[in-house]
């Protein structure tokens, strides 16, 4: 993302496209909405940050709590494509490929965090629906098989347990981060993270598998 300009960086509306103006505005309203929260942030500020016209907020997105909606939307549909894997899972290197091509990008959710913790502990729309996804997400990918075919171990495959642990990195991960000197959204972490959530993934089905084998040989 391009540096934002300063406060009193000149303003040229005309060299910039709308859509432009658009992105800055919303790049602009997440940070200043994650660090001074929605009712501390004027509408005046968010433009100013983002070297923009007042006016053109009320163009592009109505007014301040649409330019909000918009914002939470943008960044929790950018979390789901990031934290979602919809391929057949036949080894750790086949999610890891996965989380590497998509590296960077996780890397600039980092400086949304603070958005996104507001935006979960004030239960916004767009939160709640990110939970809503993950949790058909996870349903699609075989998590409440799995729940089903192993009723005395659920808690090794529960989605409401995976859930909680996705959130809670963007809860508490600044507070981990301080007291443990870990960067959560480093590779090397989240490769081992993956990696270790792969290969449990593959223990347990192979695991049903024999089971099924002995299964059929006793029939």
């Amino acid at each position: 993302m391009p540096a934002l300009p300063a406060e009193n960086a000149p303003i040229d509306d005309a060299a910039q496209p709308l859509s432009k103006g658009k992105e800055r505005l919303l790049e602009a309203a997440i940070e200043l909405f994650g660090r001074d929260g929605f009712d501390g942030t004027s509408v005046r500020a968010v433009a100013d940050r983002a070297g923009v016209s007042f006016a053109l907020i009320r163009v592009a997105f109505g007014s301040k709590e649409g330019l909000r909606d918009a914002a939470e939307k943008m960044v929790f549909d950018e979390i789901f494509r990031l934290s979602t894997f919809t391929g057949f899972v036949s080894s750790s290197d086949e999610v890891i490929g996965f989380i590497r091509d998509q590296a960077e990008q996780f890397r600039q959710l980092k400086p949304k965090l603070a958005f996104i913790r507001r935006c979960i502990l004030e239960q916004r729309p767009a939160a709640n629906d990110y939970i809503r996804r993950m949790i058909d997400h996870l349903r699609e990918n075989g998590i409440y098989r799995l729940n089903q075919q192993l009723p005395e171990d659920s808690w090794l495959q529960d989605p409401i347990r995976m859930i909680m642990i996705r959130l809670g990195y963007f809860l508490l991960s600044p507070n981990i981060e301080q007291l443990m000197g870990v960067d959560l959204m480093s590779m090397e972490e989240i490769e081992r993270t993956n990696r270790g959530e792969v290969r449990l993934w593959q223990l347990i089905e192979a695991g049903l598998q024999f089971e099924a084998m002995q299964a059929k040989g006793k029939a």
